[in-house]
């Protein structure tokens, strides 16, 4: 995870150096030549953080905390958000509780927020997955959500929805 971080840090550094350079090109460019210079704009990229939602044990029949997911644009042109779902087998058990992406423009390094909750309706591991559909070339961009629904002296088996 931390070498995620570093990784990160490093291609954003060097994303801020190339377009200092390319802006300074293209002044140069400008002085020589009078003619117009087409503008390179980088194109948007959405991080998705965490990488990956583990809701781990939750009993049977109850909702989990929220998790967050941090969406980010660390492109150089704004992120457009399209949609946010979940799909994949255990899709019913996964609800979005809080979307302040759809619909978004989020300009670049700036962030939205999706959150998630959970609920095991049996004993068993429930997967399934977030999708966020956006303008970055890469689109769509997927998470995998885990959690367990596991049974408690307060919630004993056979007792969901009663």
């Amino acid at each position: 995870m931390r070498d995620e971080r570093i990784g990160r840090r490093a291609a954003r550094r060097a994303t801020v150096l190339a377009c200092g350079l390319l802006a300074g090109a293209g002044l140069v460019a400008a002085a020589r030549a009078p003619a117009p210079q087409a503008q390179f704009e980088m194109p948007s990229a959405a991080t998705l953080d965490p990488s990956g939602v583990d809701f781990d044990e939750q009993v049977i029949g109850r909702w989990s905390g929220a998790q967050r997911v941090v969406v980010t644009n660390t492109g150089g042109a704004p992120l457009h958000v399209n949609s946010v779902t979940v799909g994949g087998d255990a899709a019913e058990r996964y609800s979005v509780v809080k979307d302040t992406c759809t619909g978004a423009e989020v300009v670049p390094y700036r962030a939205c927020v999706i959150d998630i909750a959970f609920l095991p309706t049996a004993k068993d591991d429930f997967d399934a997955e977030l999708k966020l559909t956006d303008n970055a070339p890469d689109s769509p961009q997927t998470i995998k959500l885990t959690g367990e629904g596991v049974n408690s002296a307060m919630q004993p088996p056979g007792s969901v929805g009663r």
